[in-house]
């Protein structure tokens, strides 16, 4: 059966595989003689002449007999690959109920959380409301800046008034301190009392 095997001209893989076994037995120093080995070549295909005159065109015969002669051997093709994805682990009903509950805990945790610390940056120390509280006091005290300044300016000019202009200096004594000129008297009402009734 060796014999018609290594006969036949085309050969199938598994022809191959058997002679490449064999061949590595015989390295190994196995005591069964390798089969010779044979070099396969396509047939050689003739070269094309050059068309020199119209009367000694060639035509080549095209459909290559040696070559659709040869079979391929038929064999089971897996086609699968080496980096196909595993195949997918079933879990049980239960096991799916009791993780997507620990995933619904966790994402209300994380909702509670997040809520907290809102509450937290809105009403503690330094939070939302007391940056509003501060704010209005720094206003209040930014508005009692600009009217004490603006006080300060009519005091100074009143101060350079009482330093250098003389009407305004008589104009004091006579408020403040009730002198009077050598000319003029001096009328005084008493106080508390009201209008009598005739």
């Amino acid at each position: 059966m060796d014999a018609s095997f290594e006969s036949s001209a085309p050969k199938s893989r598994l022809q191959k595989a058997v002679e490449r076994n064999r061949a590595k037995q015989a390295r190994r120093g196995s005591t069964s003689p390798a089969p010779p080995k044979k070099s396969w070549s396509l047939p050689k295909r003739p070269t094309r002449k050059s068309v020199a005159r119209a009367g000694d065109v060639e035509f080549e015969d095209t459909s290559r007999p040696a070559l659709r002669s040869r079979a391929r051997a038929t064999g089971n093709v897996s086609y699968q690959t080496a980096s196909s994805p595993p195949a997918r682990k079933r879990y049980s009903a239960a096991a799916t109920n009791a993780a997507s509950k620990s995933i619904d805990f966790l994402i209300k945790g994380i909702w509670i959380f997040a809520f907290i610390l809102i509450l937290r940056l809105i009403f503690s120390g330094g939070g939302v409301l007391d940056y509003y509280h501060q704010q209005k006091a720094y206003q209040e005290k930014l508005g009692d800046f600009t009217s004490i300044g603006i006080e300060n300016q009519e005091l100074v000019i009143e101060n350079e008034k009482i330093r250098h202009n003389k009407r305004f200096q008589k104009k004091l004594v006579r408020d403040h301190l009730g002198f009077i000129a050598s000319d003029e008297f001096l009328i005084l009402f008493p106080k508390g009392k009201g209008k009598k009734s005739i």
